[in-house]
C-alpha cells in the first residue's frame, strides 16, 4: 500500500473531528441505502492503515462483496454505532465531542445530526445508544466549535449556538466590518457593523 494512505473503506465521511481533550478521532460516514455510521478511533491513532469496510459493508450490513477484494467483516474497523433509514432518517452530519464547560449536561457526549429529519443525536461516552432530539429550526449542514469547546450549528446560512435547555438554539450576534471604496486607489475606510 501507499504510505500516505492512512484509512480506506469510508464512503462519504461528512465531517470528522478530534476530541480536543484526548485526541480521539470521530468520523460520521454517510451510507448508501440502509445505514449511517459513526466511527471512533481511540488516541493514540495507529500508524497502520485502517479499513472501515465500505463498499463491502455499509455499517455492519453487507453491501457489495463482489470483486474478490473484500476482507471479512472482522478485519474492518466496526462503527461505534449506526442507525438505519427508518423514520425518514437518511444522511448523517458529523459533529463534535463536547469539550466545553458551560453546559455540564453535554459533558462526555458526541453530537451529530441527521440532515433529512433535522434531528440532533448524541452518544454518551463510549456507548452506542443514540439519543435523538428534534431540531425545529431546520436541517443542520455542519457543526462547529469555538476555542472554549462550545458547540454551534449551521442551518440555512445562519449559525446557532447549541445551548442546554434540552438542546435548544440561540442565534449568535455577528460583529463585523465593511471596507470601502472597493476597489480603492489610495485609501480605504473601515466601518464597524453589527448584524443580528
Amino acid at each position: 500500500g501507499n504510505d500516505e494512505i492512512w484509512a480506506t473503506g469510508l464512503r462519504n465521511p461528512w465531517k470528522f473531528s478530534f476530541n480536543r481533550l484526548n485526541g480521539d478521532l470521530w468520523i460520521a460516514d454517510v451510507g448508501q441505502s440502509a445505514a449511517e455510521e459513526i466511527n471512533k478511533v481511540a488516541s493514540p491513532l495507529p500508524n497502520t492503515a485502517l479499513n472501515f469496510g465500505w463498499r463491502c459493508f455499509e455499517g455492519s450490513l453487507t453491501y457489495d462483496l463482489s470483486g474478490g477484494d473484500c476482507p471479512g467483516y472482522g478485519a474492518t474497523v466496526a462503527p461505534i454505532t449506526q442507525y438505519g433509514h427508518s423514520s425518514g432518517r437518511c444522511s448523517i452530519t458529523g459533529g463534535y465531542f463536547y469539550t466545553g464547560t458551560t453546559y455540564p449536561n453535554f459533558a462526555n457526549k458526541y453530537f451529530f445530526a441527521d440532515y433529512c429529519t433535522a434531528e440532533i443525536g448524541y452518544l454518551t461516552g463510549t456507548g452506542s445508544t443514540i439519543t435523538w432530539a428534534l431540531n425545529p429550526t431546520g436541517s443542520i449542514n455542519t457543526f462547529g466549535e469555538d476555542v472554549n469547546g462550545e458547540l454551534y450549528a449551521a442551518i440555512g446560512g445562519v449559525i446557532y449556538k447549541i445551548i442546554d435547555s434540552s438542546m435548544s438554539f440561540k442565534k449568535k450576534k455577528k460583529n463585523g466590518f465593511t471596507m470601502f471604496p472597493n476597489p480603492s486607489k489610495d485609501r480605504v475606510f473601515i466601518k464597524s457593523i453589527t448584524d443580528i
